[in-house]
C-alpha cells in the first residue's frame, strides 16, 4: 500500500514537473517571440510620433515598416486568445491589442489603429498649410497619443516580466 502512495507521489511530482516544462516552452515559442516583434513595432510608432511635421512619404514610408508586422501580432494575439485559458496571459494579449487599437479588445467591429488616427491626422495637417490652429491640435493630439502609448507599453512590459517571473525565466532578456 505504501509503496502505492510512493508511486503516485512520483506520478503527481513528474505530471507537475511536464506541466511546468510545457509552459515554459509555450512562453519561449509564442510569448517570447511574440513579444520581441510587438517590441519593434511599439519603437516604429514611438519613433513616428516623436518626429515632428511629417510628409505624406515620410509618414507612408515609416507606417509600412512596421504595418505587415503589426497586422501579424494582432492576428496573432486575437487566434491565441481563443485558445489559451491563463487570464495573465489573456491579459497580456489584451495589452498588446490595446496598444494598437481604441477599440475594446478582439471587437466584433472593424477598430480603428491608433497609428491610422495619426496618419490621418498627419494627412489633415498636411492639407491645411500654416493652419496654426489645426498645428496645435495636432500638436496636443500627438501628446496624448504618445502619453497613451507609453502606459500602454508599460503595462504589456510590466505583463511580459510578470509571466517570466511565473515561468521562471531570466528577466534580463527582453526588460
Amino acid at each position: 500500500m505504501f509503496d502505492v502512495i510512493l508511486k503516485l507521489a512520483d506520478k503527481a511530482i513528474e505530471l507537475v514537473k511536464l506541466r511546468e516544462k510545457n509552459k515554459r516552452e509555450f512562453f519561449e515559442i509564442i510569448i517570447d517571440p511574440l513579444f520581441e516583434e510587438f517590441e519593434k513595432v511599439s519603437k516604429s510608432y514611438f519613433l513616428l510620433l516623436q518626429t515632428p511635421k511629417l510628409q505624406k512619404t515620410e509618414l507612408e514610408k515609416i507606417r509600412n515598416e512596421y504595418l505587415q508586422t503589426r497586422i501579424k501580432i494582432t492576428e496573432l494575439v486575437c487566434e491565441y486568445k481563443k485558445t489559451v485559458k491563463d487570464e495573465e496571459i489573456n491579459k497580456f494579449f489584451d495589452s498588446i491589442y490595446n496598444f494598437f487599437f481604441e477599440e475594446e479588445p478582439l471587437s466584433v467591429l472593424a477598430p480603428k489603429s491608433w497609428g491610422h488616427y495619426y496618419y490621418n491626422l498627419v494627412n489633415e495637417q498636411n492639407n491645411r498649410k500654416n493652419d496654426e490652429n489645426f498645428d496645435k491640435l495636432l500638436t496636443r493630439a500627438t501628446d496624448e497619443l504618445y502619453e497613451r502609448l507609453q502606459t500602454s507599453w508599460g503595462e504589456s512590459v510590466k505583463l511580459y516580466g510578470s509571466l517570466k517571473m511565473k515561468y521562471k525565466l531570466p528577466i534580463g532578456k527582453n526588460i
